[in-house]
């Protein structure tokens, strides 16, 4: 997106953690999709890339504190235990399902006539 975000635009996504979500999805922001080389470059040296990489480790950190729906035994002194496995950092199959077809329903409405199916860009 290369509009400006309005002082007016961030005070009403800061109110709350519920505010920022909701204006991230009504300003087409559901899922944030970024080539990382770009991201990089637009940040400044080193403070911000100090900052994104502390952003991806705290993402990460907190994924690991949610369950991914799936559990494994673990053999234990009393039997055989089932435990959840936590998320890592990278998507889960459903989160990539849900994020695909975000995607494709975003090409799609910038042009109608693409399709999954056409050759690459």
């Amino acid at each position: 997106m290369t509009e400006v975000l309005s002082q007016q635009q961030l005070n009403t996504g800061m109110k709350s953690p519920q505010h920022l979500k909701k204006w991230l999805a009504e300003s087409g922001r559901e899922w944030i999709v970024i080539n990382s080389s770009d991201w990089v470059d637009a940040l400044p040296f080193p403070d911000f890339h100090n900052l994104f990489m502390q952003m991806c480790a705290r993402y990460g950190a907190y994924r690991a504190t949610l369950e991914s729906g799936r559990t494994k035994l673990v053999e234990t002194e009393k039997g055989e235990v089932e435990f959840p496995v936590m998320k890592v950092q990278t998507l889960e199959i459903e989160e990539l399902d849900s994020a695909i077809r975000y995607l494709i329903r975003q090409a799609s409405e910038l042009d109608s006539n693409w399709s999954l199916e056409n050759p690459a860009l």
